[in-house]
């Protein structure tokens, strides 16, 4: 019988999203977390990037983050699995409840 490997997207949500709202809280990701501790591939690629960006000393928020999805290799197969239409949806909402 095949193990399932447990995972919580809302968590992985959570994680990824407080960056946004204390850019303090990258270091002690970064410390503790990898790519691969990630189920969803989208996670994966938006913690890698935010990583690189962090370890560029350049501040993430929704428009570093884009700009660097938008260059990056990975983000094409992203983008076609839904990651641009989550990321819309999440500016959408943070900038109604700022």
């Amino acid at each position: 019988m095949e193990r399932k490997v447990p995972q919580n997207i809302e968590a992985e949500q959570a994680v990824l999203g407080a960056v946004f709202f204390e850019q303090g809280s990258m270091k002690t990701i970064v410390d503790k977390l990898a790519e691969q501790d990630f189920f969803s591939p989208n996670h994966q690629v938006i913690f890698t990037t935010m990583k690189t960006l962090f370890i560029e000393g350049i501040p993430i928020d929704y428009t570093t983050l884009s700009d660097r999805l938008e260059k990056s290799e990975s983000f094409g197969q992203s983008r076609r699995s839904g990651l641009s239409h989550r990321a819309y949806r999440f500016r959408a909402f943070h900038c109604q409840s700022s």
